[in-house]
């Protein structure tokens, strides 16, 4: 059993001060949920206040409003660790009060757009239409693009729907890629019997096991695509977006690549972990099972799930993606 158990957990909730109110700062919490994902545009958090807080004994309604920001701490012992940092979206009028709050990008969602490029790579749209912010942003080509009476975060959806993910690491917006170099970040371990609570919903498969068929599509200039496919025809289908490839020895080639990546063997799906170690989205989760050491392996986080509910300890839901090694 995980010493962690035995740790008494403690939460800081701060919404900076704002024009009409001070700082406000609560430490008990009924439930929280924080969910961060590379596949999700938006990062969320959702806060259950107790029943009686003293600092909202005029109302949280009165103090509390939509767009005030808020950062959510939890930890163990007295050390804390930022979970979230983001804006209020929502209060609740029912009670136990309810706060729903989103990422930097609730900023860019009311950042209007209007621009229209003949040809635009994508790293000019994004300066462009988001100054002042730091990004990472891949180099690919999208060609014409009208945008009109329109949002930043309404654009970067559409850029979504071409396989152009978007999302918030930190207060860095990365668009176009999935997984950032974080090769300076040691790699956060997890063991089966000892930090994993669950693996239930965790599954392991062996290579020739699967039944699977990758599509490579190159994203074209003007909306057109080319593809190509590998493996199994009656396998489970798997896209891979590349963009500007108009070579289909190139794209094939890719394809190839992308299924070698894909058919190995690895885990599928989720774990539930204590909150330490800390692991966000795109670092790598080394996996040791000593009951079956063949199934070691180090993969890519991509999702987190952070929760807090009437259980007495914080879970962190980890949901695994490809493999590294």
């Amino acid at each position: 059993m995980n010493i962690i158990m035995y740790c008494a957990i403690c939460a800081q909730i701060i919404f900076a001060a704002t024009d009409t109110r001070p700082q406000i700062e609560i430490r008990r919490v009924g439930s929280c949920k924080i969910e961060s994902s590379w596949s999700s545009l938006t990062d969320t958090a959702e806060i259950t206040l107790p029943r009686n807080v003293p600092d909202f004994s005029n109302g949280v309604r009165n103090l509390i409003h939509r767009g005030d920001p808020v950062t959510i701490n939890f930890g163990y012992n007295g050390d804390l660790v930022e979970e979230f940092t983001g804006y209020v979206v929502e209060v609740s009028s029912t009670i136990p009060i309810t706060i729903r709050c989103e990422d930097e990008m609730f900023m860019l969602k009311k950042i209007k757009v209007n621009k229209s490029y003949a040809n635009v790579n994508l790293k000019t749209l994004i300066s462009d239409i988001v100054p002042g912010y730091i990004v990472d942003v891949a180099d690919i080509t999208l060609g014409a693009v009208r945008l009109e009476k329109t949002t930043v975060a309404m654009t970067l959806q559409l850029l979504r729907d071409k396989q152009i993910q978007s999302y918030f690491k930190g207060k860095t917006l990365v668009v176009g890629k999935i997984y950032t170099d974080d090769s300076n970040i040691p790699l956060v371990k997890f063991a089966f019997n000892r930090n994993i609570i669950s693996n239930s919903n965790l599954k392991f498969t062996r290579a020739e096991d699967m039944d699977l068929r990758v599509t490579a599509v190159s994203y074209l200039p003007g909306g057109k695509t080319l593809k190509f496919s590998v493996g199994d025809e009656t396998g489970t289908e798997s896209e891979i977006a590349h963009w500007n490839i108009t070579d289909i020895n190139k794209l094939k080639e890719l394809a190839q690549q992308d299924y070698d990546k894909m058919n190995v063997d690895g885990y599928t799906g989720s774990f539930t972990a204590w909150a330490i170690p800390v692991i966000r989205h795109g670092q790598k989760a080394e996996l040791t099972n000593d009951l079956s050491p063949d199934e070691n392996g180090t993969f890519y986080c991509d999702k987190t799930v952070l929760t807090l509910s009437d259980s007495p300890y914080l879970h962190r839901e980890i949901t695994i993606g490809r493999r590294v090694s």
